[in-house]
């Protein structure tokens, strides 16, 4: 597709590829594609067909339609979305799959291995395949910043990933007697909670009745730290009303150590004190046989 053809729709309308053909190739121009209703590319069966290619200097942008491919008889792999050359394509909308799995995966969106272009996905529901573990070769992570994947829905043949905004907006730690940390989510319509691990055994935390503010600030408070804790994580869910699992973050009171090494803003002295808490903890695991491995790269960064 050349520049002539800058923006397909396709309505309600899908089109269907021929055996061994790339349905859509498009090379030195930038495209957008969308349809409605039923409608988008079926990449066809066959032998190494392809739905949409994004090859040399080209930007394929994709906002909403069904794209798929079907099965290979050739032993070669099809791609529902394949970049190669220094091809970009994003992805803020659609349906996406793949009728067969080559080699045990579903190639539906799949980078050439030296290629130097990419994928960016900040939308779009893809089944049996997940943006977030990348190239089934070179993997690497197709969300956007600022978007996660998650499982939306699972049956026992397939599994639905959808692309949409992150959840929790930010993190932010303390560290006095106790470890304060609150955690910012757009609205209260989530289910929030906390786990880590306590004494060998996982515990979870529910996290109720945030402040609100024009946003939501959840917080949690831990007594319990001891110095070879530090490196402990903490992994915060936030899940919707339907059960859904939206998003997560994982964080330790050795990211927040790390941060504060890293700010030119925090003083020397006080560094001098995280260095020394690090090491107070690193021999702290040593003494109780635990492994210290975390802390010592991080005092070896801090000198």
């Amino acid at each position: 597709l050349g520049d002539v053809y800058k923006r397909q729709n396709f309505g309600n309308y899908t089109v269907t590829g021929a055996t061994g053909a790339t349905c859509f190739n498009v090379e030195s121009s930038s495209v957008t594609f969308k349809a409605s209703g039923k409608g988008g590319v079926n990449g066809g069966s066959g032998g190494n067909n392809v739905a949409i290619l994004a090859y040399t200097d080209s930007t394929v942008t994709i906002e909403s339609g069904n794209y798929t491919v079907g099965g290979d008889a050739n032993g070669q792999g099809n791609s529902t979305v394949y970049v190669m050359s220094n091809g970009k394509a994003i992805i803020t909308g659609g349906t996406f799959s793949s009728e067969a799995a080559f080699n045990g995966k579903y190639y539906v969106l799949n980078l050439q291995n030296t290629s130097t272009g990419s994928f960016q996905v900040s939308g779009g529901t893809f089944i049996n395949y997940d943006p977030a573990t990348g190239d089934d070769h070179l993997g690497g992570n197709f969300v956007a910043s600022g978007y996660v994947s998650y499982k939306s829905a699972e049956d026992a043949e397939t599994v639905t990933y959808t692309v949409g905004v992150k959840v929790i907006k930010s993190v932010r730690a303390t560290l006095g007697s106790d470890i304060t940390m609150k955690f910012t989510l757009p609205s209260n319509s989530y289910t929030v909670s906390v786990t880590l691990m306590v004494n060998g055994k996982e515990q979870t935390i529910l996290l109720e009745n945030p402040e609100s503010s024009g946003k939501y600030n959840y917080i949690y408070q831990f007594t319990g730290l001891t110095p070879q804790m530090l490196d402990r994580e903490f992994t915060i869910t936030a899940y919707d009303k339907t059960g859904i699992l939206r998003d997560s973050y994982t964080y330790s009171v050795l990211e927040y150590c790390n941060d504060l090494l890293a700010q030119d803003s925090v003083t020397s002295e006080t560094k001098q004190v995280v260095a020394e808490l690090l090491n107070y903890g690193a021999a702290a695991q040593k003494y109780v046989g635990a492994d210290s491995s975390k802390l010592q790269d991080a005092i070896k960064q801090s000198n």
